[in-house]
């Protein structure tokens, strides 16, 4: 290979220069300056590259880092703390978009994602921060800075999927950090309920302003939205579940309804005949039996009871047997167990309630219940094994108990504790080894429980939803986790296993007394070096 000069040498005029970067269609050349200036080139015939107009100025502070997205949007990075956002869609006349605010120290790296959805800044803070770019005009912090570098973080750079981030500080170090595979947005609310179809083809979501979305997730790595959303409700949907053929979604919403879908054609659902009746309550939790013949309705009447309906034709639901009475509080999750013959149940009340359901015409409550705990519970669910059960609630903690004989469950081990707020759901992965449970405190946190007697956290909190995290679904293969909240929006992690490593090292920095909390039963050996 003998490269040889286009042409002399470009004359920038802005002091020394300390950062280049081509558009994605090579067309237009961006530097920054000592100065604080920005220059652009037209680069349409790269042997006579001209210039574009009079240099950008947003002050006199050098300008160290320059970098287009894929959308049109040019970006530099500040001794002023900030970044500054042109749009160069037509580069002959940019415009300024403004400054993004957050970094409390010179900023010394920009750089866009390879699909222009995600910025990242790098710090003399020693932090590196994550920019949504989703909607270019209306950019938005994703999460907490990334912490770990012990000195400024002077570069960054995205692998070509998005996935995996890379920084490198003063600190000698390079870091890794595992990233959210992506962030799905068009829900224009609260997204309080997620489900994965059996076969984890289809993911879907439902919460404020009385839709549903569906969404192909058959590559995690680049879901797509299936049809319109589904409508038909006239409150908010606050739970679906999928039956386990995948045919039919229940949902539950606020105006008292329990609404039965045909999912034969995905981008299409329709009605299966009409909704059930509810009560108020109506919509905290719904559940189909492992055969799905049997769905469990939560708050079926004003006495929070429960309700099992034969929905073996789901076109003509029946009620099954008497209510399940005993709670006397909002019933806020059920769940069967892998088998079919138990029902779980949380409650308001402070209490956790089994129930025989092998004959869902009589069921029955199972002689002891768990201890009474010392606040709400709001979510409860089953190992695949079936011989585990864990519960959460409002006493920011999540409990395991071993349910072998479900007529006589027992505490396994101590509480976990990490979250900093009461915790909204749990999921167990479906090999049984992973628990992830999400918060009120706006994370999402995951757990060792393969020795469900001595469960670990899997390392700090992952971050980015801006506010509570009302629940989280894994997919069938466990290799993705989904999570909804508060902000808005549907994220996917991936939790295979050396994604979990990735999701790990992007959050924890591991020193000695740090694994001798979080791992206190094995020797310093962090996984992320």
């Amino acid at each position: 290979m003998n490269p040889t000069p286009l042409r002399e040498t470009l004359v920038a005029r802005i002091g020394a220069v300390h950062s280049v970067a081509f558009s994605p269609d090579g067309r237009t050349l961006a530097a920054a300056g000592d100065s604080g200036a920005i220059r652009l080139w037209n680069f349409t015939d790269p042997t006579r590259p001209t210039p574009l107009g009079q240099p950008l100025f947003p002050n006199n502070r050098p300008a160290y880092s320059v970098a287009f997205s894929s959308e049109g949007i040019l970006a530099s990075a500040s001794r002023d703390e900030t970044i500054h956002l042109w749009n160069v869609t037509d580069p002959g006349h940019p415009t300024s978009l403004g400054r993004l605010f957050g970094h409390s120290a010179a900023v010394y790296a920009v750089e866009f994602s390879k699909d222009g959805r995600t910025l990242a800044s790098a710090s003399d803070d020693r932090t590196i921060r994550l920019w949504n770019f989703a909607d270019p005009k209306h950019p938005t912090p994703l999460g907490q800075p990334l912490t770990g570098h012990s000195g400024s973080v002077l570069a960054a750079a995205f692998n070509p999927d998005g996935r995996t981030l890379v920084s490198a500080g003063r600190d000698r170090s390079i870091r890794l950090w595992h990233l959210p595979a992506t962030r799905l947005t068009g829900h224009t609310g609260t997204v309080y309920t997620v489900a994965f179809s059996p076969k984890g083809q289809i993911l879907a979501s439902a919460g404020d302003h009385h839709t549903i979305r569906l969404w192909s997730v058959a590559d995690p790595a680049h879901p797509t939205a299936l049809g319109q959303p589904v409508g038909g409700t006239s409150g908010t949907v606050y739970a679906v579940a999928f039956s386990p053929d995948g045919r039919t979604l229940v949902s539950a919403s606020g105006d008292h309804k329990i609404r039965l879908w045909n999912m034969d054609i995905p981008t299409r659902p329709t009605p299966r005949g009409d909704p059930l009746p509810g009560d108020p309550d109506t919509g905290k939790s719904v559940a189909f039996s492992p055969d799905g013949h049997t769905l469990a309705i939560a708050n079926a009447g004003p006495d929070h009871t429960i309700q099992l309906w034969s929905v073996a034709d789901p076109a003509h639901p029946t009620v099954v047997g008497q209510p399940l009475r005993g709670h006397t509080g909002t019933v806020y999750a059920v769940a069967f167990s892998p088998d079919g013959r138990t029902l779980v149940s949380a409650s308001g009340d402070h209490t956790i309630r089994l129930w025989n359901v092998a004959d869902p015409a009589h069921p029955t409550a199972l002689g002891q219940q768990p201890d009474e705990l010392d606040s709400p519970v709001y979510a409860v669910a089953f190992s695949p094994d079936g011989r585990t059960l864990a519960s959460a609630g409002d006493d920011q903690m999540i409990r395991l108990w071993n349910v072998r004989d479900p007529a006589h469950p027992t505490a396994l081990g101590s509480p976990l504790l990490g979250h900093s707020a009461a915790v909204a759901s749990v999921a167990f992965r479906p090999d049984g080894r992973m628990l992830a449970s999400t918060s009120r405190d706006g994370t999402v946190r995951l757990w060792d429980v393969a020795d469900p007697a001595h469960p670990t956290a899997y390392g700090r909190a992952l971050t980015g939803h801006q506010d509570v995290v009302w629940a989280v679904a894994f997919a069938p293969d466990g290799r993705t986790l989904a999570s909804v909240g508060q902000d808005g929006t549907v994220r996917l992690w991936q939790t295979g296993v050396d994604q979990a490593k990735g999701l790990i090292c992007s959050t924890t920095t591991f020193t000695r007394s740090e694994w001798s909390e979080y791992v206190p039963r094995r020797a310093y050996d962090p996984p992320c070096g």
